[in-house]
């Protein structure tokens, strides 16, 4: 597969950049495997080409895994994939089932990121994150795998934040909110959010409905060794009428 970046091709070629524009050149690419191969012009920033050559180079980066206890997690990060887009994007968590990220993954820009590979920021969503399910217990690491159309293959190692089921579903719904994290081409794609979110909601409810249960079943223990109150109320009046009674 031939690597190729449309974008850098013409920022370098501006002669290119017209006659497309001008419409001399279907696109960029049309032009580069017509003559501009031939005439010796690169067909991407040499930096990227020198990673791609690199077995175990990884353009990827992730920020941050937080799971709750039900094995809901959440996954932050970004990765450059502008010439060589990702293929697999796979988590495996400890001792648990390996879980498919590609379709869970939402992409929005990156400023910061934009500014360090010097280009603009909305030429590109180099930001990431993922909230899916995993197995519902509390894991300590999980492993990530990304393999991309050139076949390279970036693994990373990470270690798991653990996270409560509400502050979770705060942080996903903070991410939808946040302007910056608006992706330059939105795709109307649900991700299996609604599922997630819907999840992390029953989880809380759970949680609130053993709490409520604990504090009825405290409150009939205490009743029975009282007497109830209603019962001492009962036994408080009668000994007063027969108090009434007696004088």
């Amino acid at each position: 597969m031939e690597l190729f970046d449309a974008e850098w091709y013409l920022e370098q070629n501006p002669d290119v950049k017209k006659a497309v524009r001008n419409g001399l050149w279907a696109s960029a690419y049309d032009h580069f495997k017509t003559c501009g191969r031939a005439e010796g012009r690169a067909p991407l920033d040499p930096a990227v080409a020198q990673l791609l050559q690199q077995p175990n180079g990884t353009p990827l980066n992730v920020e941050e895994l937080a799971a709750s206890a039900e094995g809901t997690c959440l996954l932050i990060g970004w990765v450059d994939d502008r010439v060589d887009p990702i293929i697999e994007f796979a988590m495996q968590p400890y001792g648990g089932p390996q879980i498919d990220l590609k379709q869970h993954i939402r992409r929005f820009r990156r400023p910061d990121v934009a500014d360090i590979k010097r280009v603009r920021p909305e030429s590109f969503d180099f930001g990431f994150w993922a909230a899916v399910q995993g197995p519902p217990a509390t894991w300590p690491e999980a492993s990530i795998r990304v393999r991309f159309a050139s076949n390279r293959v970036a693994e990373l190692q990470l270690q798991t934040t653990t996270i409560g089921p509400i502050d979770l579903r705060d942080r996903i719904l903070g991410l939808l909110a946040s302007p910056r994290n608006r992706a330059s081409r939105a795709d109307g794609v649900d991700h299996g959010l609604t599922r997630v979110l819907a999840a992390l909601t029953r989880d809380r409810l759970h949680s609130l409905g053993g709490l409520r249960r604990a504090g009825i079943m405290l409150g009939s223990s205490t009743a029975r060794r009282s007497g109830g109150f209603k019962g001492r109320c009962r036994s408080s009046l009668h000994t007063n009428r027969i108090s009434s009674e007696t004088d």
